[in-house]
């Protein structure tokens, strides 16, 4: 069918949008921007809207998932196709509902720029709203067809400001593609509530995508703080001169680079909360960028429904201390509600009691502002240091920031250390120091900077107060502050080194400060309930381990490589559990591990767990997929080399060779399958207890995994030329890889099609 399509194909030269349909010029500018019609050299037959000698794209007779694939580049078989389109194009309004009565088949039509006739209702603001219901309900997957630009018809209505009921419709007509739609997101990153906000959306819009989905609201701040619908609302007019001198009446001088002490000094000019409130409300501007903030927080933190709000207090000092705002934000709502300083947040914006400052803690605010609202909420509320949250682990504000931020000077770190240095030695409830948290983020938040990043940070400004060559890593000074931390254990007889050794990829500073600090935690294994574990063992089967950690651990524990866990395994057994890379040293420093069984009921051996490793087709990164497959490839393919007998094992309870787990686990041919089939090619033929061969298994997955494929949501569908042409690409690798496999195991024994399946 796909060369059969391919042979009809005729892609027109001319990629143009700039081209419309009767020969003219057009655009799809801002609203009101209407073509001119050329309706000279229309096909006979055709009405008036509906004439065509530009490039048409003609449907295809399969539309399962309602797409118009078309030709390209040819007239349309049909003259009215875009008959639809082509009044909306012109607001029409009158006809294009007419049609949508009477021939709704015609709405599928996309231009080649990919607009639909929704699309261009949308645009130009279709003041009537039965119009834009007749649309979408012609055709209710226009309202996730995206054109060139990557904007679907929504993205349009909040930028074109179209009516409120149409954007009603929008959302509520067909729920599920309104929610999709709200939070899809065009080629520039942005969401119709960005366009709304930015372009003054008609009264009623922004509220009614924000109770469809509110959490593009704190989304954007981990996206791109300076667009977000926050910025939006309130950042641009902040900066600009007018609104400085509109907020200097209620902020001190102070900016944001001057000391701790002086930010916690930072108070405003105005005698009390009441009078600045006043003061507040006489200032229109200020007030409506306040009014539409305090709107989208409420949104966000769930107090956009009456029903959500009910027992529920929102604290506008605490929404914005939790999350990465303007400074002056932070500033204008802390000078209004001073008294929020010390209230306690009890299931309002978060599940559990909290204080202001560890949900400030918790934000992912960095440097200048990170500081400043640390220090303003303690100076206010100094006692918060110490009250422990009301989660089940009992965190103090500094377990907290250690696990969210970054450096130990810049983000405030510092500060609430200095405030109330004991939190450093107080565990939560799960036993865990500072240090320990700080340990088991290192990885996972990437706090890992470099000596160079150090020296830049502080040449650079970003404060002032810290020496070039002092060290911003939070371990590193933690360790430097409280030594003893690291030779404490959890109450899972975890050591920071334990930690540490779990999140990192490599060796690096902070694990050399722990090490030093106590040196004899290398040769410390944890409780039985972490299976009493080395730190080597723990590296091994921790999934971001890398060779230079594992390394490292040998040098300065070898011993550890032979001595196996609470389980039974060994190091290597381990490494190899988890699709890792080979490692020489781990090997070198006990050979005999290769042809060790794990001392367990299963009784496999290392090659047998390289083989079953499935953490390469759970990863849904393409990237990481690779590197998994590189390296187990290159594991699988040294075990091979040097145990070849492994290959020959059958496990004691499926009855599968290393073979049937390669094929099970969704290994290549060339990530291993080869290199086990020549170690034994009879594997090929060896039935397991279920009576699958290899080939079986290979197959049963190929079909689970497209089952998978087509239980997914489908992917964003762009109306223009590029549709078609993905349509007719080759399928995706992980497919020809599954065919390849079957294909090289028939190749090796064709008579594998007629062994019989025991079910």
């Amino acid at each position: 069918n796909s060369l059969s399509m391919l042979s009809q194909m005729s892609f027109s030269s001319s990629t143009s949008s700039d081209i419309n349909l009767f020969g003219g010029a057009t655009s799809n500018g801002p609203a009101g921007t209407i073509p001119t019609a050329a309706t000279a050299g229309a096909p006979s037959g055709a009405s008036s809207v509906a004439g065509s000698t530009g490039a048409m794209l003609t449907p295809s007779a399969s539309q399962e998932d309602g797409d118009t694939v078309a030709s390209i580049g040819e007239p349309a078989s049909d003259p009215n196709i875009s008959v639809i389109h082509d009044a909306a194009r012109l607001t029409n309004w009158d006809t294009v509902l007419e049609l949508c009565n009477t021939q709704p088949q015609y709405a599928h039509y996309a231009g080649p720029d990919g607009w639909t006739a929704l699309h261009h209702a949308c645009n130009r603001r279709c003041p009537r709203p039965d119009v834009v219901e007749a649309l979408i309900r012609a055709y209710p997957d226009a309202m996730l067809d995206l054109e060139e630009k990557g904007m679907t018809p929504l993205h349009y209505a909040c930028r074109f400001k179209a009516p409120r009921e149409a954007v009603r419709l929008l959302l509520e007509l067909y729920p599920r593609q309104g929610r999709a739609a709200v939070s899809r997101r065009d080629k520039k990153g942005r969401t119709p509530l960005f366009y709304a906000i930015r372009y003054d959306a008609p009264d009623g819009v922004v509220e009614l995508l924000l109770q469809v989905d509110p959490s593009v609201v704190l989304e954007e701040q981990t996206r791109d703080a300076n667009t977000s619908p926050l910025a939006l609302a309130w950042t641009v007019w902040a900066e600009k001169m007018e609104g400085r001198n509109t907020l200097r009446p209620f902020l001190s001088p102070t900016t944001s680079s001057t000391t701790a002490e002086g930010e916690a000094e930072a108070t405003t000019t105005a005698s009390s909360p009441e009078e600045r409130l006043e003061l507040l409300k006489t200032k229109d501007k200020l007030y409506k960028h306040w009014k539409k903030v305090h709107k989208l927080l409420r949104a966000a933190y769930g107090f956009h429904k009456p029903e959500q709000g009910q027992n529920r207090e929102f604290r506008i000092l605490h929404a914005t201390a939790n999350i990465q705002c303007h400074v002056s934000l932070f500033q204008l709502a802390l000078a209004l509600h001073p008294e929020q300083a010390s209230q306690h947040d009890f299931n309002d914006l978060t599940t559990e009691e909290c204080t202001v400052l560890h949900l400030a803690a918790a934000s992912c605010a960095t440097g200048d502002l990170a500081r400043l609202v640390i220090a303003s909420l303690i100076r206010l509320y100094p006692a918060a240091l110490s009250v422990p949250d009301a989660t089940d682990t009992k965190s103090l504000p500094l377990h907290i920031i250690v696990e969210k931020k970054h450096r130990f000077q810049d983000d405030g770190i510092e500060i609430i250390y200095e405030a109330y240095p004991q939190a450093a030695s107080i565990a939560d409830a799960d036993g865990r120091l500072a240090l320990h948290r700080a340990a088991g983020a290192v990885g996972v938040s990437s706090k890992s900077w470099s000596v160079e990043n150090n020296n830049n940070n502080g040449q650079n400004g970003n404060n002032p107060h810290q020496g070039p060559m002092q060290d911003s890593s939070i371990v590193v000074n933690l360790v430097r502050l409280h030594p003893e931390a690291a030779s404490v254990a959890d109450n899972s007889g975890r050591l920071p080194l334990h930690w540490i050794a779990q999140t990192c990829s490599t060796w690096t500073r902070e694990c050399q400060a722990i090490y030093d600090a106590h040196p004899a935690a290398i040769r410390t294994r944890t409780s039985r309930q972490q299976h009493a574990r080395l730190a080597l063992h723990v590296a091994a089967a921790a999934p971001n381990a890398r060779n230079p950690l594992l390394s490292k651990l040998v040098e300065l524990n070898p011993r550890a490589a032979s001595q196996p866990d609470a389980t039974g395994k060994l190091p290597l057994h381990l490494l190899c559990e988890t699709g890792k890379e080979f490692s020489e040293e781990v090997y070198e420093a006990f050979p005999n591990a290769i042809r060790e069984a794990e001392d367990n009921d299963r009784a496999w051996t290392a090659l047998q767990m390289a083989a079953a490793c499935s953490s390469a087709e759970d990863d849904s990164s393409q990237r990481k997929h690779q590197q998994q497959q590189s390296s187990s490839q290159c594991i699988i393919d040294k075990l091979v080399e040097l145990n070849p007998e492994a290959a020959l094992l059958v496990d004691r309870q499926h009855g599968r060779t290393a073979l049937h787990w390669a094929c099970a686990s969704g290994k290549e041919w060339d990530t291993g399958l080869e290199a086990l089939l020549r170690a034994h090619p009879d594997a090929v033929l060896h039935p397991d207890k279920r009576g699958c061969l290899p080939f079986h298994v290979a197959a049963l997955r190929y079909c689970k995994v497209q089952k998978e494929e087509e239980g997914k949501d489908p992917p964003p569908v762009f109306k223009n030329r590029s549709t078609l042409r993905a349509r007719l690409a080759p399928p995706r690798p992980e497919f020809t890889n599954h065919v390849e496999v079957l294909f090289e195991l028939l190749r090796a024994r064709p008579d594998i099609l007629g062994a019989g399946m025991i079910w």
